[in-house]
């Protein structure tokens, strides 16, 4: 898109009542005094106004339908939980936020807590929802989680815990890039 028309969208947003979150000091965003469930910086915190987004960035005229995910976002201690992909499947050895598909009939929160008994053997409380992004054939919606066990490996080669400010420097699936930043 014109760097024009994203401005446009960017306003409309605003006008819809979409409210940006920002802290004053970097220093917010790590704090552990921060409510569980509280909002990464920076996000839009409309739900509905992120999807719109993410599917106006897709091409207009684009008949695919695009595949609903979820993705955890784990936080502690200002680190983040991430998974690498296996390396045989698409987009192996890329970090990504732990989830899977959302299965017809069922609400994003009962599939990310689903996807995560299945991929990491833990279960896990689903909080407020953090983002949205898209790419060709997924729109993934993230959510703030908090893991209730320790977590076994069975879908992914690896897991770490990342420095929140490091996490842009990661390889990651090009619809986990709009929830990062």
């Amino acid at each position: 898109l014109p760097v024009f028309a994203l401005l446009a969208l960017y306003v409309s947003l605003l006008e819809m009542g979409a409210a940006t979150a920002r802290p004053s000091h970097a220093s917010l965003a790590l704090r552990g005094d921060l409510p569980a469930f509280a909002p990464l910086p920076g996000r839009i915190l409309s739900h509905a106004a992120e999807t719109r987004r993410c599917c106006v960035q897709m091409q207009e005229g684009d008949e695919r339908k695009l595949v609903r995910v979820v993705g955890a976002v784990v936080m502690k201690d200002g680190l983040v939980f991430m998974g690498q992909r296996p390396a045989h499947k698409e987009r192996g050895g890329m970090w990504e936020f732990p989830g899977g598909k959302v299965d017809p009939g069922e609400s994003d929160q009962e599939a990310l807590a689903r996807e995560l008994q299945e991929e990491l053997q833990v279960c896990s409380k689903v909080g407020d929802f953090v983002g949205v992004g898209c790419d060709e054939r997924v729109e993934l919606h993230c959510y703030r989680v908090e893991l209730l066990g320790t977590p076994v490996l069975h879908e992914h080669d690896a897991v770490q815990w990342v420095p929140l400010e490091a996490l842009r420097y990661l390889q990651v699936p090009p619809a986990d890039v709009p929830v990062i930043e």
